[in-house]
């Protein structure tokens, strides 16, 4: 179950979605740009005719951004489309993943009739991952299924968030080059998440709008290798574009090519194209957005800490893992409760590897982590 479901708690309470303060869902709490809103307004008159096919023009700038091939670009609705289309491009396949991260990916995975091995990571080490244990144990994996007689069709997938969502955590960039290569060795393919890199300082292209990929070689990796490596990239995050759906992903022209045969007509329609284009254009507003939810996190993470028996675990993205088993209350119960004040939590215990003591809280502007630390204080001393 993901968070972001503001229109049903909206209905319960029969108020409109402006009455409910989220904080299930990692978006930016600034709302879309002006520039986006804008060009919203002057494309309206293009509804009245079919979306350009794969996003030409928004496809080609994003190509010119990263130095890469128009061909080597996919635009999608959303980055679950891209995702779910990079599965079924790779029917049956076996992938790995360190855990607690994303469900999307094992739900894709299962949804093209591929099998899911999960990496568990230790609460102990704050959910860090190591590369040289993961790459330890990613061999042990492939000894396993070879034991089992199961073999593997097609070279395995690892898919790796960075930050991973939900714990934040980020490898640093020497770590995760040498985790590519050592993935490469083993002739296994990368699936790697950027799609909150955005908000890390210090981790944007030249331009300042989007997300620089934290890899020395990754032009010639996508050369080198027709269907073994993917970036993904999403709009809806940092650009608080959620109805509108944008994502786009960067990889070989062999995978690319099939991943565009496997979608459907006409996914990424005419206002998400136009979005897209003009958040190329809105260096300033991610400026200000990086500077505030940077100040910010840090704020909430310390008035976490005052309230006593929350476990806040380390992050570098736009939200915080965080637990109360010293409290006994559980996520369910939380949700609930602030869900009655109009404050909506996510419920983090469906994650792999969390149990039902887990929730994320997505961060944002001070003044309404203020309230939602004010809300959260006095339901714990009272429940």
């Amino acid at each position: 179950m993901h968070g972001g479901d503001v229109w049903k708690y909206a209905k319960q309470r029969k108020g409109n979605l402006t009455d409910i303060l989220d904080f299930s869902a990692n978006i930016n709490p600034l709302g879309p740009p002006g520039g986006v809103r804008e060009a919203l307004n002057q494309a309206i008159n293009e509804i009245a005719y079919y979306p350009e096919p794969q996003a030409r023009t928004l496809r080609a700038k994003l190509a010119a951004c990263y130095g890469v091939d128009p061909e080597e670009v996919i635009v999608g609705n959303g980055a679950a489309e891209l995702i779910f289309l990079y599965c079924r491009a790779r029917e049956g396949l076996e992938a790995a993943m360190p855990v607690p991260t994303f469900s999307e990916y094992t739900l894709a995975c299962r949804a093209a009739g591929g099998n899911v091995h999960h990496f568990p990571l230790a609460e102990a080490d704050s959910f860090c991952l190591s590369g040289e244990d993961l790459l330890q144990r990613f061999r042990q994996w492939k000894v396993k299924i070879k034991e089992a007689g199961r073999g593997i069709r097609g070279a395995p997938a690892v898919f790796l968030c960075q930050p991973n969502n939900p714990t934040g955590q980020l490898l640093s960039r020497p770590g995760l080059n040498k985790l590519v290569n050592g993935f490469a060795e083993e002739g296994a393919s990368l699936f790697l998440d950027l799609s909150f890199m955005g908000f890390v300082p210090g981790q944007c292209l030249d331009n300042g709008t989007l997300p620089a990929i934290p890899l020395a070689n990754f032009r010639q990796i996508i050369r080198a290798l027709p269907d073994n490596f993917f970036l993904l990239f999403s709009f809806t995050k940092l650009f608080a574009l959620p109805g509108i759906r944008l994502g786009f992903g960067i990889g070989p022209r062999q995978l690319i090519r099939l991943m565009e045969q496997k979608r459907d007509p006409w996914t990424v329609n005419v206002m998400a194209q136009r979005a897209g284009e003009q958040c190329l254009q809105e260096k300033a507003y991610v400026q200000e957005s990086i500077e505030i939810l940077t100040g910010a996190r840090v704020e909430m993470e310390d008035g976490l800490a005052k309230i006593g028996g929350i476990k806040v675990f380390p992050g570098t993205a736009n939200f915080l893992l965080c637990h109360l088993r010293e409290r006994q209350v559980k996520a369910a119960t939380l949700v609930a409760g602030l869900a009655k004040e109009g404050i909506l939590v996510r419920n983090a215990a469906n994650f792999p590897g969390l149990d039902p003591y887990y929730i994320r809280l997505a961060v944002r502007r001070p003044a309404e982590n203020e309230l939602l630390l004010k809300k959260l204080t006095t339901f714990l001393y009272n429940c």
